[in-house]
């Protein structure tokens, strides 16, 4: 059951083009909860994040499979937080990556911020389990090759964090047995990164609370 003070505030936020723009801009649960006040509702960023969790990725692709609208699947349980690993992808010095995004490919900065922080987070997945792979978003997949092309600096961040070369794999959705690898490689990077981070993998949190609670 969606909270009543959430449900309120998605159907207020779709009256107006401006509230609905501003949502969908809030990518953190301090700005859902700040967004919520000017509504005159004290919803909490737990409030907030617990709601995401009831349809979170694992949540959805369970009903999607339900439904036919992906191919059932067994699916690899997801991992748990490795704290260790997850202290050291944090200490990566991520901002020549990300400045570059912005000084040469022209991305405007708070997307290549919010990109870093997603990228960070898939790095930390492939570093998890060194030999299998992981599917990124476009973006990620945008953010990893300009890490990669930086190549001394991503031999030794791959060294520091995971202590092997994280190879970017490739997988052609044209062939019929890695199309369905991809597939369950992309089902299983969304469910592990949301179940870990309590975030959406591609859209904001704005975003994923329009999308995902269309009739609120």
């Amino acid at each position: 059951m969606l909270d009543a003070n959430i449900q309120s505030f998605l159907r207020s936020s779709r009256d107006a083009a401006s509230k609905e723009a501003a949502l969908r801009s809030a990518d953190a649960y301090a700005d859902l909860g700040a967004q919520s006040l000017q509504y005159g509702l004290n919803i909490s960023e737990d409030t907030w994040r617990a709601t995401f969790r009831t349809r979170n990725a694992q949540v959805l692709v369970r009903q999607m499979m339900r439904q036919g609208m992906v191919e059932a699947m067994e699916l690899t349980p997801p991992p748990q937080m490795d704290h260790l690993l997850w202290s050291k992808v944090e200490a990566l010095n991520l901002e020549p990556v990300t400045m570059q995004l912005v000084n040469f490919c022209g991305w405007s900065e708070p997307r290549a911020r919010a990109a870093e922080r997603r990228y960070r987070r898939f790095y930390f997945l492939k570093a998890l389990f060194p030999g299998k792979s992981a599917s990124p978003s476009d973006e990620i997949d945008q953010y990893w090759h300009q890490h990669i092309i930086n190549t001394a600096k991503y031999a030794i961040d791959c060294m520091n964090v995971a202590g092997v070369f994280l190879h970017h794999d490739f997988l052609s959705p044209d062939d019929p047995v890695d199309a369905k690898t991809l597939e369950k490689l992309r089902l299983e990077t969304w469910i592990a990164y949301e179940l870990l981070f309590d975030e959406p993998y591609e859209e904001t949190l704005g975003e994923a609370f329009l999308q995902r609670w269309p009739n609120a």
